[in-house]
């Protein structure tokens, strides 16, 4: 991508990030290019490459010399191996206070690894930091999809996307073609007979449905203007948190968040809480898109989850469903 004089003004933080991401990112694919990378699966079943050591490594490195004390909250854990990155660990109790830390980083060094391991596009690298609570930069990669296309958004400066490698542009709001109500969302694995398969269902006969891989990259194309809504089944934090403030930097932009809870119960909200950034906590999903469109969409999952609870029991509830307005 090219900084022209249209470009966005980030700090010397983001310019840092974004040049170490790049040169890490192309180090992997040199690896891959070369035959050098090697797999395992990990206990959720799921593989993790040498790859994704090294491109956490690498960014882990270069925030501990940027930021020494903060915190490292990465998929892989490569800072809890490195004896010189073992400050920066994060443990499971810390989660409960993690919204007073003085900074904290959040990071994926490759999501939808199967797509990285067979050369395709569809992987990304996504990073997030949080000081004391407050989101303030987000990093996004995928340098096989659309040419290269990297999101960045920094707090009180928009949110930017370059593709092709060409300019920076700034996000925008997507108009709806012909009356179609344009739909992102990643490929779903919902088990047959839950509500949110018959909500998915539905919307996908109403909608002009987009499959896009990885899964972080259609709440990203929301973000961006391109489409108006972006659905996400729950994933762990690292792998949508970095969507929160790509869409609260872009304009005309509305995030929210679900989750399944106990019995049936499903809330939705928009302000996160220490639990959603809980690894060892349900997983959430995420709503991103137009005000309109989100709007619509709460209203459509609250209607499935009624019916196909009745549907299932006879009768309408016990469910629990939240919908809170953005501020």
């Amino acid at each position: 991508m090219r900084f022209g004089l249209d470009s966005p003004v980030f700090s010397s933080f983001a310019y840092d990030f974004i040049e170490t991401l790049v040169h890490a990112v192309e180090e992997v694919r040199e690896m891959r290019k070369q035959g050098k990378i090697w797999y395992r699966k990990k206990a959720d079943g799921s593989r993790v490459t040498n790859g994704d050591f090294t491109l956490e490594r690498r960014i882990a490195e270069r925030l501990h010399e940027l930021s020494p004390f903060a915190k490292l909250a990465f998929e892989e854990n490569i800072v809890s191996i490195v004896a010189r990155l073992r400050r920066h660990a994060i443990s499971h109790a810390v989660y409960r206070n993690v919204f007073t830390l003085p900074e904290i980083h959040f990071g994926d060094p490759i999501d939808c690894t199967e797509f990285f391991i067979r050369g395709l596009p569809g992987w990304s690298s996504q990073w997030t930091r949080m000081r004391k609570g407050v989101i303030d930069f987000s990093v996004f990669y995928a340098p096989d999809d659309l040419g290269g296309f990297m999101c960045v958004a920094e707090a009180g400066r928009g949110t930017w996307f370059s593709e092709d490698g060409g300019d920076w542009k700034r996000a925008y709001t997507h108009k709806a073609l012909q009356g179609e109500i344009p739909l992102s969302s990643h490929t779903m694995s919902i088990s047959d007979g839950s509500w949110f398969h018959h909500f998915f269902t539905s919307v996908q006969k109403k909608c002009l449905a987009v499959p896009v891989v990885p899964a972080g990259l259609g709440p990203v194309l929301a973000a961006c203007g391109k489409v108006d809504l972006s659905i996400m089944e729950p994933h762990y934090p690292h792998d949508w948190l970095h969507v929160v403030l790509l869409a609260r930097e872009a304009k005309g932009k509305k995030v929210c968040f679900w989750r399944q809870l106990d019995y049936g119960e499903v809330e939705v909200f928009d302000q996160l809480d220490a639990d959603a950034l809980n690894p060892n906590k349900a997983k959430v999903g995420v709503l991103v898109g137009t005000e309109e469109m989100v709007d619509w969409a709460v209203s459509s999952m609250r209607m499935h989850l009624n019916a196909v609870w009745k549907e299932n029991s006879g009768v309408s509830g016990p469910q629990k469903f939240v919908s809170i307005s953005s501020t």
